[in-house]
């Protein structure tokens, strides 16, 4: 999943994306991914999936991948 702000909107909110790389992100930042879902939620809401998925054993990586 990829979290960053969307500069766009009125009231803070975040672009959530998750998404598909055939190479498994192995190889650094890749163009060739599929976004499988799309959100765009308000910033506390996306604070609170953010600390839920840290909860499951999701890590916090670099940005793996160009868009």
């Amino acid at each position: 999943m990829r979290f960053y702000q969307n500069p766009h909107h009125p009231f803070p909110h975040v672009y959530i994306h998750r998404a598909f790389c055939k190479n498994l992100f192995l190889h650094g930042i890749t163009p060739d991914v599929v976004i499988i879902e799309s959100k765009n939620i308000p910033r506390p809401d996306a604070i609170t999936l953010w600390v839920e998925l840290l909860n499951e054993g999701w890590k916090k990586s670099k940005p793996l991948w160009l868009y």
